[in-house]
């Protein structure tokens, strides 16, 4: 059988924040090579200028590596594609999927994380839900996935099919 993909768009709040931030690194290097161009020889103010340019790009450039772009299920397994490597869960090893109701994230966190640049990926916590590894993209779309292994991983696929094919996967195992 071969792979079929899920995409990941972004929702409304992502796509808010990281137009904002863009802007904002582009605002804030145009400043800085205004700054750095002006600087007439003082090494400190080049120097200064230059590390925030590099903090913007790098956060940046960063975030974009690391964020989901989209899910691959195969016979086996369920990639979550990202630029600086897959992440990928195998289906033997599901215990649980399912989606998750907008109240069972009241009083999530992040406790290392990204909430909205290009996505919701990194670490989470919830009383209820426990400690989550989040590679999302749409907070309305959420599907929790528990492991064998004691892992909580939460994506968003857009396709709202995704929970019946992987629970159908996990019956033909």
């Amino acid at each position: 059988m071969l792979s079929i993909i899920y995409t990941a768009s972004l929702d409304t709040t992502a796509k808010v924040i990281t137009t904002f931030s863009l802007l904002l690194a582009v605002f804030a290097c145009y400043i800085a090579i205004r700054s750095i161009r002006r600087a007439n020889g003082r090494m400190r103010t080049v120097i200064l200028h230059s590390i925030s340019i590099l903090l913007f790009v790098s956060i940046n450039v960063g975030c974009y590596l690391y964020a989901p772009k989209k899910y691959v299920v195969g016979n086996f397994d369920i990639a979550i594609n990202r630029l600086m490597g897959d992440e990928v869960i195998h289906v033997k090893d599901i215990l649980e999927i399912r989606a998750l109701k907008e109240r069972e994230l009241d009083g999530t966190s992040r406790t290392f994380g990204v909430g909205g640049l290009f996505g919701y990926y990194g670490n989470y916590y919830n009383k209820v839900l426990g400690d989550m590894k989040w590679y999302a993209t749409n907070q309305n779309n959420m599907v929790i996935i528990r492991t064998r292994q004691g892992d909580a991983i939460v994506i968003s696929p857009d396709d709202k099919d995704f929970v019946g094919r992987i629970t159908a996967k996990m019956q033909d195992l």
